[in-house]
């Protein structure tokens, strides 16, 4: 827990504090001018609220709310409107995300979330607030403002590149990466890394190395019940390490309960950097202190560069919670691997050969492998970061795990009297990772689909 803070009191912390110190006066004067209230829209705003707090805690307290808001809940209440109302909202198609409900199933869900945000005193007939997200496009604050269209929503974001249809331009502002719709910008992260390094906060890569580690201890909702959101302790997913690779990650960040410790620690880093800062980002200081807000902005993006590119002097401490806890591009063709390894009986969380294979492997090999895993066959070359390596050192540890997938199967299909199989099984979930079966049934809230990690990563 103690290097984990550090790295994050040294990067994210500082990132966020600064991010959310140049914001301080937009929201100032949101209040003022707006009568706007404040929302941090968690789980991905949950640092922001928390460097808010720490910068300027009497403004927090008189003007700002935080709640947890996923986009799926309020697709979900677009979804109830059009399926029981007759309501259209074509003006956000663009900002839809359909695949994430069941129209058939949303009935309530609009006055599910019109009752939580009333109990949060939050306006949804009249008034205006101010939605403050990590983001890119700003897809919340569209669904709301197609739910409630008498509420005037702006949105205030650490990053947002605009989408060419967005239908209210100019109401989001990003503050460490804000980009137009033209050339490559279309409202979503870019799947590679830009040559330009100060875009670098606009790749996927980047974007996921702040909200796959700042999101706080739960998950993420699908729905609201009486009490709120529907979230459970991220201890209790199954499958954790699905679309990871175990040989990248510390043994200690493998354990349940201190993956779900370290995201509290994070947000935990980010308040103490805001509040360390306060006397010289906030106040008659503001001005002068810009430049060391800028230092901090771009030193962030330098450092998660490195590690995006795995340059030889990348800082190692921030580098061991990032692969412990971000999803990289790479995560389909991980989770494919793991789904073989967990269907043939093996444990998928040890960081054997072939996980270390997969390591070094280039982006070229990767898509051989996906293939290969496929057709339930998996071989390959590849040449690792410096020196090239030999050809069969990849495909040895891949023909390893082929061979001990299949002698696996065997195994159990002579135990079972079953015959063998050879093509992938999906992984059992209740064969996941680190959940004991009794505290799986754990008499807590648990959303729908908790279990499975979002790969689809839509802004």
């Amino acid at each position: 827990m103690a290097r984990a803070y550090e790295a994050f009191r040294a990067h994210h912390g500082r990132f966020v504090a600064a991010v959310s110190a140049d914001m301080l006066p937009d929201l100032h004067r949101d209040v003022a001018e707006r009568d706007a209230r404040i929302v941090f829209l968690g789980r991905d705003g949950h640092s922001y609220a928390a460097a808010v707090r720490g910068l300027d805690p009497d403004f927090y307290e008189r003007y700002c709310t935080e709640i947890v808001l996923s986009r799926a809940v309020v697709e979900a209440a677009l979804a109830d409107l059009e399926h029981n109302a007759g309501a259209r909202f074509d003006a956000v198609e663009s900002f839809r995300v359909r695949d994430r409900v069941d129209p058939t199933a949303a009935a309530g869900a609009f006055q599910a979330l019109s009752d939580y945000l009333d109990d949060a005193a939050i306006p949804t007939t009249d008034g205006a607030i101010t939605l403050v997200d990590n983001s890119f496009k700003g897809t919340i604050q569209e669904l709301y403002s197609a739910a409630y269209p008498g509420v005037e929503v702006h949105g205030r974001y650490a990053i947002h590149a605009a989408h060419p249809d967005d239908p209210h331009p100019g109401t989001k502002t990003g503050y460490a990466l804000h980009q137009p719709a033209r050339g490559r910008w279309g409202g979503y992260p870019l799947a590679e890394l830009p040559d330009e390094p100060e875009l670098t906060l606009g790749a996927a890569e980047a974007v996921a190395a702040i909200e796959h580690t700042l999101h706080g201890p739960d998950t993420s909702p699908t729905e609201l019940a009486e009490d709120g959101p529907v979230q459970q302790p991220q201890r209790f997913q199954t499958a954790a390490l699905r679309g990871y690779n175990p040989a990248l990650i510390e043994p200690a960040y493998r354990e349940p309960r201190v993956r779900e410790a370290v995201k509290v620690t994070a947000l935990l880093a980010v308040h103490d950097t805001a509040t360390q800062a306060r006397p010289h980002w906030t106040g008659e200081q503001f001005h002068t202190t810009q430049h060391e807000r800028h230092q901090a902005v771009n030193g962030f993006a330098t450092h998660v560069r490195a590690w995006i590119t795995q340059a030889p002097d990348r800082d190692a401490a921030l580098t061991g919670v990032l692969d412990a806890f971000v999803r990289r591009s790479d995560r389909a063709l991980l989770a494919e691997a793991y789904d073989q390894l967990a269907g043939a009986g093996l444990d998928p969380t040890e960081p054997s050969q072939h996980w270390t294979a997969l390591a070094t492997a280039t982006p070229q090999d990767k898509q051989q492998i996906r293939r290969d895993l496929a057709s339930g066959y998996c071989t390959a070359i590849t040449t690792q970061q410096g020196p090239r390596r030999e050809a069969g050192d990849l495909d040895a540890a891949m023909e390893r795990l082929r061979n001990a997938v299949e002698t696996s199967r065997r195994n159990r299909a002579t135990s079972t009297d079953e015959p063998a199989r050879t093509s992938v099984r999906h992984h059992d979930t209740a064969r996941g990772y680190g959940i004991d079966p009794q505290l799986d049934q754990h008499p807590q809230t648990r959303q729908r689909g908790a279990d499975q990690p979002d790969y689809d990563s839509r802004y």
